[in-house]
């Protein structure tokens, strides 16, 4: 994995300034070692067995420059359940087939309330294995192959990404853009840097699941909606939760 000069968290770096100091060839071994600390930081927390959400992990793949493409291996069951879930509902589509067709943002079966305001509801929802399958993908393709397998395609890029803006132009565009949206939002306001340091159409990781029926158990579907949607305990939310809670009752 290479050091991107030219990746936001590392522009502005205090490491590329000391690489014009005295001392160079100490300074250039030191300047190694901390990035190659940071490079293994990024490949802990995006690699599935951090525990961190999959939507979570897929936005610092993307922001890090690192756009390693995301694979069967980074779904655990529930998510693979998900993602069949979403298959199945978005196969009774009307355009869409058994055999080809696309996912889409209401076929992602999350089963509570996502309108919740306040970080610590939101948090509650990255327990949710359809929530983080549908800010993972959102709109994705499908396939189903000659062994029964689905595949499931997409690209982790950002739509509307901001292009053309020079740094200052990002940052005031930034700040406009989080001056309109609640500080308990956190998706949302992840979501508008991801816009100005994202990747663009086509230019993020590739995205390629491919999950067995057989094997992947489908939770019963009854009139279009799922019964019973699946949740987990997350460590990593249970913990961000806890910091929250615990910031609110001493700073109401």
């Amino acid at each position: 994995m290479s050091y991107k000069q030219n990746s936001p968290f590392n522009r502005v770096s205090p490491l590329n300034q000391l690489s014009t100091r005295p001392g160079g060839g100490l300074v250039r071994k030191m300047i190694g070692g901390l990035k190659s600390v940071k490079n293994k930081v990024v490949e802990l927390a995006t690699d599935r067995r951090s525990g961190l959400p999959l939507p979570v992990r897929g936005l610092i793949n993307d922001l890090s420059g690192q756009k390693r493409d995301l694979t069967t291996k980074d779904l655990n069951p529930e998510l693979k359940n998900a993602y069949l879930t979403a298959y199945r509902l978005a196969s009774q589509r009307e355009g869409n087939t058994r055999d080809s067709g696309t996912i889409d943002y209401g076929d992602y079966s999350v089963g509570v309330h996502e309108g919740a305001e306040g970080m610590a509801r939101q948090l509650e929802l990255l327990n949710n294995p359809g929530y983080q399958a549908r800010y993972t993908t959102g709109k994705a393709q499908y396939t189903r192959n000659p062994d029964g397998t689905i595949s499931i395609s997409d690209t982790f890029d950002f739509n509307d990404a901001g292009k053309g803006l020079n740094d200052e132009e990002k940052k005031l565009a930034i700040e406009k853009g989080l001056s309109n949206i609640p500080k308990g939002n956190i998706k949302d306001r992840a979501r508008v840097y991801a816009r100005y340091y994202g990747s663009g159409p086509g230019e993020g990781a590739k995205i390629n699941f491919n999950i067995n029926p057989e094997t992947d158990h489908i939770p019963r579907i009854v009139q279009g909606k799922l019964q019973d949607a699946p949740t987990f305990n997350n460590p990593w939310v249970k913990v961000a939760k806890g910091a929250v809670n615990l910031y609110n009752r001493f700073t109401d």
